[in-house]
């Protein structure tokens, strides 16, 4: 934290064209801006064009103003890098065709749809979105409650392995063998 009071009396400010200038900067005052890892990125200034200088409170302000920029721009770079990632997984799951993949909440409705799965199951991203994954059970498993037991399974366990019969959006029934990871795990 620095408070320069009348800038014309400070040595490493006296000579800087913005305080030698006519009505130029008399008061300066300025909090750190720092990483959490501690590195200086700037200031977080408050400048007059006349001496001043400032009581216990304005520089307890000033510094609570500066530790909020920082979290701001904190909060920012966390966004910017989680966005960042979901556009690579976005990607990645785009870019394989040769395998379904499918996520889904933990109440078992889809939240993802690879080309890769309208490729082999026959439905649209667009018509499975929100909609159960049991569409693609068979009746006998659906009516046995397969679909819950997976899920459960997953979820508690962070992952449930899935190899029987499914469906095409066709009605053709396909043997397939899976592995079902929920994103969070419950408990």
């Amino acid at each position: 934290f620095l408070v320069i009071p009348d800038a014309t009396k400070d040595h490493r400010f006296n000579c800087n064209p913005l305080v030698t200038a006519e009505n130029g900067l008399r008061f300066y005052a300025g909090a750190l801006l720092k990483t959490a890892e501690g590195l200086p990125i700037g200031t977080l200034c408050v400048l007059d064009t006349r001496p001043r200088n400032l009581g216990d409170l304005e520089r307890d302000a000033l510094r609570t103003l500066a530790n909020q920029v920082m979290a701001q721009l904190e909060l920012r770079l966390a966004l910017k890098t989680r966005a960042d990632a979901e556009a690579r997984h976005s990607a990645i799951v785009e870019s394989v065709t040769d395998y379904a993949i499918i996520a889904t909440d933990l109440a078992g409705h889809v939240t993802e749809w690879n080309s890769g799965a309208e490729r082999i199951l026959g439905w649209s991203e667009e018509e499975m979105l929100g909609k159960s994954a049991d569409r693609f059970f068979t009746p006998a498993d659906r009516a046995e409650g397969v679909v819950e037991q997976e899920m459960t399974v997953a979820a508690s366990y962070g992952r449930g392995m899935d190899e029987r019969w499914h469906l095409r959006k066709n009605g053709e029934r396909f043997w397939a063998s899976g592995e079902m990871m929920p994103l969070y795990k419950q408990g």
